[in-house]
């Protein structure tokens, strides 16, 4: 008999906390996978206050991406595995994944739909 898989939407704080601090732990590897891609194809390399700096803001936007993304997948009722792979692809994306999700946002908006 398979468990059943806890809905964040129904369950109790706690299982709504962890939902949301796996959801940015995710997106914020996605987002730290791509900072070092892009540090080690970077010449001449950057100081390291920068490159501190610049990883914050990558950090945080990746975060932001993924939550959005999070949102996109419990409103199109998505399966976890799924979720989880377009949660790491949009941290890795960043804001290219922001900026693809407000096409899609424009999009609907232009129809005349202001909800998917």
């Amino acid at each position: 008999m398979q468990t059943p898989t806890p809905d964040p939407n129904h369950g109790g704080l706690l299982i709504q906390f962890l939902t949301y601090a796996w959801v940015v732990t995710v997106s914020m590897f996605g987002g730290l996978v791509s900072f070092i891609r892009r540090r080690n194809a970077t010449t001449p390399k950057v100081p390291l206050k920068e490159q501190l700096g610049i990883l914050f803001g990558e950090l945080t936007i990746s975060a932001f991406a993924g939550l959005i993304t999070y949102w996109l997948c419990q409103y199109w009722g998505l399966h976890s595995a799924i979720t989880a792979v377009f949660i790491a692809v949009s941290g890795h994306l960043g804001g290219k994944s922001i900026d693809a999700i407000s096409r899609m946002y424009m999009g609907f908006i232009d129809k005349g739909n202001p909800t998917p």
